[in-house]
């Protein structure tokens, strides 16, 4: 009895195993009628590379005709590109070509119309590549020598560097320019009107216009000695300020460092703008001559700016900011100096005096005075501060071309020659523009240094 117990007991596990075996291999078999089924997709794991485009065309280039443009390129290998696609982007012609193509010529194009290409490959994939742009303009052949550029100018932008600015002649076939600084040249394409250009800045900048038959003009010359920059500014007795003018197309200038009286300021806007504008303190305790021989002047000290290129100096200009209103009249320095019985250095000219303006004897019957030829920014009110030092209580005056004479006068003395201090002086009415300014002046005891004019604003 327990014999057959024991082979029922058997028998049971060999099922059970049986079971277990066969029951995985069934739920496959729905599993896979199922997907066949519902037609699931079993996708291979792509190649890690199939998606990466074609390598473009080399040696692209383009040459005009008679309404016409070809395109060339190096031809690839047999087998390695199914097509390559040209577009014509200015009508959206599109030809298809085999993939060993290396030329194609669209006809029934306007001369002297530039055309833009578009040339892509395609692999045997069918991947099409990033493509490749490239422009022509179509012409017509002639014999005839395209005119002279205009309005050539040479900026100096170093002591070997210069920049060319000019305008296209009014023919419609020029291909590019040709400039030439010494035994130098740079070619640039017949859109552009600008170049740089290494070379011996002492000799001629020349410009010539080349058109698309291979047809020279003559050249147009000038000296590159053109100012990259130009410099005005004003003061208020307090503060100096100058102005830098630059043309926007001069871009490779990106930087100024502006030096007035041992002081740096360095520009802070990127990129410059068309006109700078730097303010800085005016040291009015400067003594009015710099060195015992009385040739240096305080009010010769000139604004330098010097011109920065990536952080490379290339050049250094001065300015000298007197005789601008508003700002500071330097009163040694006149155009025209009556000079009798007054001991003067003025202008910076090798003239020995004993001292500035002033210490003034009565030696003759004329007038001392000085002619100052001044520009006025802007119309106005402008109040009026002179300078002066020693005896007070003088009497001036101020003529404005041929206008009155408005007087003025000093306050109580200062406490000794070099000791200069301000007094109140007459307010004027001036007109924008270019005038001569007469200041007469008394006799006797006393020093004018400088005369200020500030704008009232109202």
């Amino acid at each position: 009895m327990n014999f057959l117990l024991e082979k029922q007991v058997k028998i049971g596990r060999i099922i059970s195993q049986l079971i277990w075996i066969i029951l995985p291999l069934v739920s496959l078999s729905f599993i896979l009628q199922a997907c066949d089924e519902n037609k699931f997709p079993v996708n291979p794991v792509p190649d890690q590379f199939e998606f990466i485009p074609p390598s473009d065309v080399n040696m692209l280039a383009a040459k005009g005709g008679d309404g016409q443009v070809t395109l060339t390129w190096d031809a690839a290998v047999e087998n390695t590109l199914k097509a390559v696609h040209v577009t014509n982007k200015n009508t959206g012609e599109e030809k298809v070509l085999s993939g060993t193509a290396s030329e194609i010529t669209f006809t029934g194009l306007t001369n002297y119309e530039k055309y833009t290409f578009l040339v892509k490959t395609e692999s045997l994939k069918e991947q099409l590549s990033y493509g490749a742009t490239i422009s022509a303009k179509p012409f017509a052949h002639d014999n005839v020598k395209p005119g002279k550029v205009i309005n050539l100018v040479g900026y100096k932008l170093g002591e070997s560097i210069a920049f060319a600015v000019w305008e296209s002649p009014e023919d419609i076939d020029i291909e590019k320019f040709v400039v030439t600084l010494g035994n130098e040249s740079v070619t640039v394409d017949g859109e552009s009107t600008f170049a740089t250009i290494n070379g011996n800045i002492n000799m001629p900048l020349k410009v010539c216009a080349v058109d698309y038959s291979g047809n020279t003009s003559d050249a147009t010359e000038t000296m590159a000695d053109a100012a990259v920059v130009t410099i005005d500014g004003f003061d208020n007795g307090e503060t100096e300020t100058v102005l830098i003018h630059k043309d926007p197309i001069i871009s490779a200038i990106d930087g100024y460092v502006i030096t007035y009286f041992n002081q740096e300021y360095k520009s802070s806007t990127s990129p410059l703008p068309e006109i700078y504008t730097q303010t800085m303190p005016v040291d009015n305790d400067q003594k009015l001559w710099l060195d015992d021989a009385k040739t240096k002047g305080s009010w010769l000290e000139p604004v330098k700016v010097t011109l920065l290129s990536k952080g490379k100096e290339i050049s250094t200009y001065e300015y000298l900011t007197y005789n601008n209103i508003p700002g500071t009249l330097m009163l040694t320095h006149a155009t025209v100096l009556n000079e009798e019985g007054v001991n003067v250095k003025r202008n910076n000219d090798g003239k020995s005096f004993n001292s500035n303006l002033g210490n003034f004897e009565n030696k003759g019957s004329l007038p001392i005075y000085g002619l100052y030829d001044v520009n006025v920014y802007e119309d106005g009110d402008y109040e009026t501060v002179m300078w002066f030092s020693a005896n007070g209580t003088k009497t001036y005056t101020i003529t404005i071309d041929d206008g009155p004479a408005i007087e003025g006068r000093t306050a109580e003395g200062s406490s000794g020659w070099d000791n200069y201090i301000e007094a109140p002086g007459p307010v004027l009415s001036l007109t924008k523009g270019k005038h001569q300014m007469k200041v007469e002046f008394p006799s006797g005891g006393h020093n004018f240094k400088k005369l200020v004019f500030r704008k009232i604003e109202k």
